[in-house]
């Protein structure tokens, strides 16, 4: 089966969940400590009815965290927890996993070894009776491509089809959130873009809501609706994938999602002065001092000989690496002591030692150092 064909067969004939409008979830100031070790600091979400979030950072940052207690699997030491309007965690409140109405996908899938795939998928359907339950299991199976493979075994399925089992495992009883903890971390590169965009396909078609994890910032840019970014408990920045790369509140934030040419430099009347020229402050207050200004590799151009102008940089090649679509160009500027990355589409002849430069100076991003 195509893929077009594949992706179509997620879709059909699933009845999409009826979406209220308001907030599904709401975290209010969670916080929870390990061995006095802050694991979230005063946490605070509201995610809207059908709206899927992808929650992202490093190893250790709070995220898992987060879902465990969000699933009910750990409780926080303050802090209120709703789901639908109604209160889960709180003061003398806490709600059982198995009453929250709160699906999870988790990481490695678990899945059960000793249960085919039909019986997995049905192992989330206690509460129904059982020829519904069936009934539903055949729907789903049959919608993902594995209907012929209802009696097989986990262990007899490829890793893209035991993320479908889980996935769908999930889904059958139709849960207010969905809670998936790197559901494609562990399927090969290829796959993994293909079954991320076919999975997010069939949460839209649902009205699902649901909460992504991941510790890849490519793929928290290319899922859901907003991007969560967390750091040691707590979280930096909210925002759509174009607000939170284009408009980093910090230098993690930015970090983050990109790799920049860093360029120090001095606050001035002018702007932060730099090696590289003057580039124009973004906000009044950082008036003096010194600054960073970080300019993203794909703002670096590279100028033809015959249209140099006076105010255009030249870099010395100090190395190069091909990656299919383009270049990536090391350069050594005269008066920086770091050198520049750039990337760049045109063909650079071999035998070409420098180069000169332009800056997309209004992509700039500034910080005070």
């Amino acid at each position: 089966m195509n893929r077009h064909n594949a992706q179509k067969s997620l879709l059909n004939g699933i009845e999409p969940l009826h979406v209220e409008a308001g907030d599904a979830l709401r975290l209010s100031h969670i916080s929870r400590a390990f061995d006095g070790v802050q694991a979230l600091k005063d946490v605070s979400l509201n995610v809207t009815s059908g709206e899927i979030i992808c929650l992202v950072g490093h190893s250790g940052c709070g995220k898992t965290s987060l879902l465990r207690i969000i699933a009910g699997i750990d409780a926080p030491d303050s802090g209120t927890l709703m789901i639908g309007g109604k209160m889960l965690v709180g003061p003398s409140v806490f709600v059982e996993p198995e009453k929250r109405d709160v699906g999870v996908v988790f990481q490695d899938y678990a899945l059960f070894p000793h249960l085919t795939v039909a019986q997995n998928v049905k192992f989330g359907l206690r509460a129904f009776k059982s020829a519904d339950a069936n009934h539903r299991v055949a729907e789903l199976l049959q919608r993902v491509s594995l209907g012929d493979k209802a009696d097989r075994y986990p262990h007899q399925l490829s890793g893209g089809e035991q993320q479908r089992v889980a996935l769908i495992r999930a889904l059958a009883p139709k849960p207010h959130v969905l809670l998936m903890d790197e559901p494609f971390s562990n399927l090969d590169r290829g796959l993994r873009a293909s079954v991320r965009r076919e999975t997010i396909s069939l949460l839209r078609q649902l009205g699902t809501t649901a909460i992504i994890v991941t510790h890849e910032a490519e793929e928290a840019l290319s899922t859901g609706d907003r991007v969560v970014l967390m750091r040691s408990g707590e979280i930096v920045q909210t925002g759509s994938a174009r607000e939170i790369y284009q408009h980093p509140v910090n230098r993690y934030a930015a970090e983050f999602f990109c790799d920049f040419n860093v360029i120090p430099g001095r606050f001035g009347q002018d702007g932060v002065e730099t090696p590289l020229g003057v580039f124009k402050a973004n906000k009044t207050d950082m008036s003096s001092g010194q600054a960073l200004v970080y300019l993203r590799p794909d703002d670096l151009h590279i100028v033809p000989d015959d249209a140099v102008t006076l105010g255009d940089i030249r870099g010395k090649v100090v190395s190069r690496s091909y990656f299919g679509q383009g270049e990536e160009l090391i350069l050594k500027v005269e008066g920086l002591e770091n050198t520049l990355r750039i990337h760049t589409k045109m063909q650079i002849p071999h035998g070409v030692t420098h180069i000169f430069l332009r800056i997309s100076a209004e992509n700039a991003l500034i910080f005070a150092d």
